[in-house]
């Protein structure tokens, strides 16, 4: 089974773009839109494979609007696991559109949605000739 075929059914509410597209000269914006994502790139923020890494486990073991679980830490750890490698980390930038889960205090963020969905974060990732993305969208 693909990877974010994967992820789609295990994060069974809300909305899930997931996908990993061959890219070369790719911008921040154009990956965005290619995932139904707004193209404003000041919507985005750089952030490190770090924090990329804590967002995207996050986000795959619970909800946003209410932190509801979905799925068992162990597999949203896995999950995370595979769809980063995907990507040379030294050669790889990450981009957020908040601050979900970053640093432990804050939860602000600009709906990145072209839907306008009530809580939306993920990460879009521009690396040497591909680019990723894996977003999720939440209602209240």
């Amino acid at each position: 089974m693909n990877l974010c075929h994967a992820i789609e059914e295990l994060r069974d509410c809300g909305e899930v773009r997931c996908g990993i597209v061959e890219a070369t000269g790719m911008t921040i914006s154009r990956l965005a839109e290619q995932f139904d994502l707004k193209p404003d790139a000041s919507i985005y923020r750089e952030i490190s494979h770090a924090q990329a890494h804590k967002l995207v486990e996050k986000i795959l073991y619970r909800d946003l609007a209410y932190g509801v679980k979905i799925i068992s830490l162990g597999q949203a750890q896995s999950l995370t696991e595979q769809f980063l490698q995907g990507f040379d980390i030294e050669a790889s930038q990450y981009y957020t559109n908040g601050d979900f889960y970053l640093d432990g205090t804050s939860h602000g963020w600009t709906s990145a949605t072209a839907w306008d969905a009530t809580f939306d974060t993920g990460i879009l990732i521009l690396s040497a000739g591909k680019a990723g993305c894996l977003w999720v969208a939440d209602e209240d």
